[in-house]
């Protein structure tokens, strides 16, 4: 039902940058695409099919023509030096890195990544969870501000991708596992869920100060340290999930959302 969601090969994201320009641009093409990276299109044609790597160094060049975000350019980076880094070390690094997001990101395998392709669902769930499976909409519609007709279709696709199973009681089970709202490849589904929870969180700065926290901080960073304190921001979410999730007396719903993004930048001369 779920699939880990981090590629095998660093040809996958090229391909799946490939397919995204062609989708942009009807007559663009594989010697268009070539040229963009600064290859040949027979150099490239041999890297895609495997009969030659690329080294660490080809790959950060790749990386700004690539248009990757942060979290995708450091998947790439790491895929590439866990098979062609000369270094025994850093392949080592490399693998570890990626062995610890196979570990924890996981995304629906289906094409709009299901779970994350409408708001609800994720706080569907867990309230379906505290109040014991009850299966009745009216339960859940005033909680989430929607109609129960909408509580009743969420439920209903729930099922339907697997995240609720119902028992021969009619009570709902969430089957799902903890989720992260992130993916190596370009998706306006997962951009939406961020943009609906980001208005929640907004609206949510007038609920009284005890029962929320909001803050903000401001800092430099060299972006040489962006993969470190990504890291770093993946390990508290998982840490803070562990302690404070799926506790048996739960009466709660919350979400915690963490932006960190660039907001200014040096000019270059």
């Amino acid at each position: 039902m779920y699939r880990d969601d981090i590629p095998r090969d660093f040809r996958a994201i090229l391909k799946s940058e490939y397919v995204r320009r062609c989708e942009r641009a009807d007559k663009y093409t594989s010697r268009a695409f070539a040229k963009d990276l600064g290859f040949s299109e027979a150099r490239l044609s041999e890297v895609m099919k495997g009969r030659y790597g690329i080294s660490p160094e080809v790959a950060k060049k790749l990386v700004s023509k690539l248009e990757l975000e942060p979290s995708d350019a450091q998947i790439f980076l790491d895929l590439v030096a866990a098979h062609h880094s000369r270094s025994t070390m850093e392949r080592s690094a490399a693998k570890e890195r990626l062995g610890r997001l196979r570990s924890r990101r996981r995304v629906r395998d289906s094409e709009d990544f299901g779970i994350f392709s409408n708001w609800i669902y994720c706080p569907l769930l867990e309230l379906i969870t505290i109040n014991s499976g009850d299966p009745d909409s009216d339960t859940y519609s005033k909680a989430l501000g929607v109609s129960s007709l909408e509580v009743f279709t969420s439920i209903k696709d729930l099922i339907a991708m697997g995240c609720l199973q119902q028992g021969e009681d009619g009570r709902l089970i969430d089957a799902t596992p903890f989720v992260l709202a992130e993916s190596p490849v370009r998706s306006e589904t997962i951009r939406g869920y961020h943009r609906a929870m980001l208005e929640k969180a907004a609206k949510a700065i007038d609920q009284p100060i005890e029962r929320r926290k909001h803050s903000s901080s401001v800092l430099s960073i060299p972006t040489s340290d962006i993969p470190e304190a990504r890291a770093m921001i993946e390990d508290f979410v998982e840490q803070f999930v562990e302690r404070f999730g799926h506790a048996e007396n739960a009466d709660a719903v919350y979400a915690m959302s963490l932006q960190f993004f660039q907001i200014a930048a040096k000019e270059s001369h």
